[in-house]
């Protein structure tokens, strides 16, 4: 019995120590090559802001990258996340329910562009960096 408590209060430890690191500790990945071409597709297509990096909590197995790109004169960001197999682009960018049309996260290939903290106010810009996302084709 006691090293069943043991081997439980590691595991449980383990599982804590994962969690700060990938949550706390980790250094933030840098916006992928990938991810400044969508920035100057953005730019090209009328779209002025800034790309940044920020920092995620998912796996490497999963995710390459995060960032947000800073719509210029708009006051919310929208997420990219650069995935790192098409199954997991596609499960981030599932339909939500809880969603308007206008604000489902968008794929493109291993990109996946999601609108957090966006409202229904935020349809006509969204629908336009939509437009615009879509219509990037990665060299």
């Amino acid at each position: 019995m006691r090293w069943l408590w043991i081997v439980v209060a590691v595991g449980v430890l383990a599982m804590f120590g994962d969690f700060t690191y990938r949550t706390f500790l980790r250094p933030i990945d840098p916006p992928t090559e990938g991810m400044r071409a969508l920035a100057s597709h953005f730019h090209s297509e009328g779209i002025g802001g800034r790309l940044y990096p920020v920092r995620h909590g998912f796996r490497h197995s999963r995710v390459i990258a995060a960032g947000a790109f800073e719509v210029e004169n708009f006051p919310l960001p929208i997420g990219l996340i650069e995935c790192a197999t098409d199954a997991e682009a596609s499960r981030l960018s599932a339909r939500r329910p809880d969603l308007p049309e206008s604000l489902q996260p968008v794929r493109n290939g291993r990109l996946v562009m999601d609108f957090p903290g966006w409202g229904d106010d935020g349809g006509g810009m969204a629908g336009r960096l939509a437009r615009a996302f879509t219509s990037y084709r990665r060299m």
